[in-house]
C-alpha cells in the first residue's frame, strides 16, 4: 500500500469573496460555507470564525478539531464510511492543508449527566495555556453551531460531527489541480531480516456517546483488536467522538499521529515497522479487558512482532486496559514499551499510575495532567458566553482562572507533542 502525501502549506487564512488557496493564504467565502451548512438538517444556527495562532483567543465548547483531506487518487475517500463509502484508505494520492483545522463548537440539547456528561475544552491560541491545547499551532476555522429544537443528543452528535468533516472536505477541494509544496511518500518497503519488528498498539476510548471514536465511521463499542495499515490511519480511517476535555484525541492528531509517523520515519533503517493494531480501551468487566489484551497481543505475535509500542486515549479505567495489554504482550515475548500520561497529584508526590504491572518496566511518561495550569483573560472568547471547570463550577470564559488539564483540548497527547516528559535518572 502506498499513500502520496500531497502537503500545501498554509501560512495564513482570512475572510474573503471567493474560496481559493494562492501562495499559503487560504482565502473562505463565510457565506458559502454557511450555505453548505445550512443543507446539514438539525442545524439551526451556524457562526464561523478564524483563529490564528498567537492571537488572544480562547475557544470554548470544543468538540473536534479535523484536518482538511481530499482524496485526488485512490479507490476510498478521506475519511471513509463518514464522508463516504467504507472502503478501505490509505493508497492513492491525497492532499492536505498543512496548518489548518475545522473545529466544531456547541453545546447538546438535552441535559448530560454521568458518563456522557460533556467537560469543558478550552482551546487557547496563546499563552501558558497554548502548550497543552491540540490544534493551538494551526489556524482554526471555527464552526459555532446551534442545533434546531427537539433533536436529541446522539443525533446532535452525528449532525455536527458531519458538519465538521464536510467544510474540512470543502476547504481541502481548494488544492485540487494546484502543485503542493512537497509530497510524502508513506509506504512499508522491505526492511532487512535484523532489523527489531515493531508493531503499534493503538489503544482508543470507549464509553458510549460523547465519549467514543470511530472506524470507519463505526463505534469502537464491539471492536476486537485489529490490524490495519499505517496509512489507513494517515487518510482518516479514525475519526474521534470523545468530548472528555483533556482526555480526547482530536481527529487531527489521528491523521498526524507523532507516534506512527515517528516509526515510519525509522522504517528500514533502526526498525521494521509491521503496521498498527487498532484495540478499544474502558471495557466494562475485568473479562472482557482481559480478552482484548490477549488478542491484541495475539494478533501482534502473529505478524511476528518482535516489540511493541503502546499508547492510549483516555486517563482511570482505561489504564486497566492498557496495563494488561503490556503484560499479555510481554508474555508473548514481545518487547514492549509504554506511553502515558502520569497523574501524581498538584506537587507530584501522589500515585502516578492508576495501575502497574512488573511486566511495565519500560515507560515513557508525556508529564502530569494535576498541575494547575494559569488561564490569563484573553480579548476575544468564540463558542459560547458560559464555560465550567472540570469541577463543574461555572467560570468567565474570558479569565482569568485556573484549571487543570483535564479542561484543556485534547491535552494529554499535546502534553506528549509539545515535548513534556519527566525522567527517573
Amino acid at each position: 500500500m502506498r499513500l502520496e502525501l500531497g502537503v500545501f502549506e498554509v501560512k495564513q487564512v482570512e475572510f474573503a469573496s471567493k474560496t481559493a488557496l494562492a501562495d499559503g493564504l487560504l482565502a473562505i467565502d463565510k457565506d458559502e460555507l454557511t450555505t453548505l451548512l445550512s443543507e446539514e438538517p438539525g442545524i439551526q444556527d451556524v457562526q464561523i470564525e478564524l483563529a490564528r495562532p498567537g492571537e488572544s483567543v480562547r475557544i470554548i465548547h470544543a468538540l473536534d478539531a479535523v484536518e482538511p483531506l481530499v482524496k485526488v487518487k485512490g479507490g476510498s475517500c478521506c475519511y471513509p464510511g463518514l464522508l463516504g463509502p467504507a472502503k478501505t484508505c490509505g493508497d492513492g494520492r491525497t492532499h492536505r492543508l498543512k496548518g489548518l483545522a475545522v473545529l466544531h463548537c456547541t453545546q447538546f440539547p438535552q441535559p448530560l449527566a454521568g458518563i456522557p456528561r460533556f467537560l469543558e475544552g478550552f482551546l487557547d491560541m496563546a499563552g501558558p495555556a497554548a502548550p497543552f491545547c491540540a490544534s493551538s499551532d494551526n489556524f482554526n476555522v471555527v464552526l459555532v453551531l446551534e442545533p434546531t429544537k427537539g433533536i436529541s443528543n446522539a443525533e446532535w452528535d452525528g449532525i455536527a460531527r458531519s458538519a465538521g468533516l464536510k467544510v474540512a472536505s470543502h476547504l481541502a477541494r481548494t488544492t485540487l489541480g494546484l502543485e503542493p509544496n512537497a509530497i510524502e511518500i508513506y509506504e512499508l518497503g522491505p526492511a532487512d531480516g535484523s532489523l527489531p519488528r515493531v508493531v503499534y498498539v493503538n489503544q482508543l476510548q470507549e464509553q458510549g456517546l460523547l465519549v467514543h471514536g470511530f472506524v470507519y465511521g463505526q463505534h469502537v463499542e464491539n471492536l476486537l483488536p485489529t490490524l490495519i495499515h499505517p496509512n489507513e490511519m494517515l487518510d482518516g480511517a479514525v475519526v474521534s467522538g470523545n468530548y472528555k476535555g483533556g482526555l480526547r484525541v482530536a481527529t487531527c492528531i489521528h491523521t498526524n499521529n507523532p507516534v506512527l509517523k515517528g516509526l515510519y520515519r525509522r522504517h528500514g533503517r533502526e526498525l521494521n515497522f509491521l503496521g498498527v493494531v487498532l484495540s478499544r480501551g474502558h471495557h466494562d468487566d475485568h473479562r472482557q479487558k482481559e480478552r482484548s489484551a490477549h488478542y491484541a497481543a495475539k494478533v501482534a505475535k502473529l505478524i511476528g512482532a518482535d516489540c511493541a509500542l503502546i499508547t492510549m486515549e483516555g486517563t482511570g479505567n482505561t489504564h486497566i486496559d492498557f496495563t494488561l495489554t503490556v503484560k499479555a504482550c510481554e508474555e508473548m515475548g514481545i518487547k514492549t514499551v509504554a506511553l502515558l500520561h502520569e497523574l501524581g497529584g498538584p506537587d507530584g508526590t501522589d500515585t502516578p499510575l492508576i495501575d502497574s504491572v512488573a511486566e511495565a518496566d519500560a515507560i515513557v511518561t508525556v508529564g502530569s495532567i494535576d498541575p494547575t495550569i494559569a488561564m490569563p483573560r484573553v480579548e476575544h472568547v468564540i463558542g459560547g458566553t458560559t464555560a465550567w471547570r472540570y469541577s463543574g463550577e461555572i467560570v468567565d470564559p474570558y479569565g482569568p482562572f485556573e484549571c487543570l488539564p483535564h479542561n484543556l483540548f485534547g491535552a494529554f497527547w499535546k502534553m506528549g507533542i509539545s515535548g513534556m516528559t519527566a525522567k527517573d535518572f
